[in-house]
């Protein structure tokens, strides 16, 4: 005991210290790479539109990231994300250059969009983009098949979403990721 004060004591607080430090460096990194990625990357799909819609006499738009070049194809596939809100968010462009990469001809095959919605949260959204898919059926570019790949809670909007359009003959595949 020195000075009323139990040396014991006084490491066990210095190591603390020193662990509260150490996680405290690896929360930092993390912060850096998350903005590092956020930020810095360069995305596959670069063109995009705001589709405009009204639902309950409330106007609203989503923004609508796709390979503008396959507008007219008769494959569409709509990437959701998880999350609290719809996004671009950098899981869906990990996946898209992983397509890019293994399977070069997914881009000719594929209409690919990923919907971008940033003030909504995504559990009722399913209305949203069930007006979203009628518009591009109803826009006389016939198509035959819609896959939603999902990811995270973005499964149960594609489920609803895939109840709504029962009444339109096309092929309906849900993926969740």
């Amino acid at each position: 005991m020195c000075n009323g004060i139990n040396m014991l004591s006084i490491t066990t607080i210095l190591r603390r210290m020193v662990n509260e430090l150490y996680y405290l460096l690896f929360f930092t990194l993390f912060i850096i790479q998350e903005f590092y990625i956020r930020y810095n990357r360069v995305k596959i799909l670069k063109k995009y539109y705001q589709f405009e819609y009204t639902i309950d006499n409330v106007s609203k738009n989503m923004k609508i990231y796709h390979n503008e070049e396959q507008y007219n194809n008769e494959n569409k596939i709509i990437f959701l994300s998880g999350g609290f809100q719809f996004e671009y968010s950098i899981y869906i462009e990990n996946r898209l250059m992983e397509l890019q990469k293994c399977e070069p001809s997914f881009f000719n095959k594929y209409h690919i969009i990923v919907v971008e919605k940033l003030d909504h949260s995504i559990i009722d959204m399913y209305e949203d983009i069930d007006l979203f898919v009628r518009s591009l059926y109803d826009d006389n570019i016939p198509f035959q098949e819609l896959t939603i790949v999902d990811f995270s809670s973005g499964g149960v909007v594609g489920n609803h979403i895939l109840y709504n359009l029962k009444d339109i003959d096309i092929t309906k595949k849900l993926l969740i990721v």
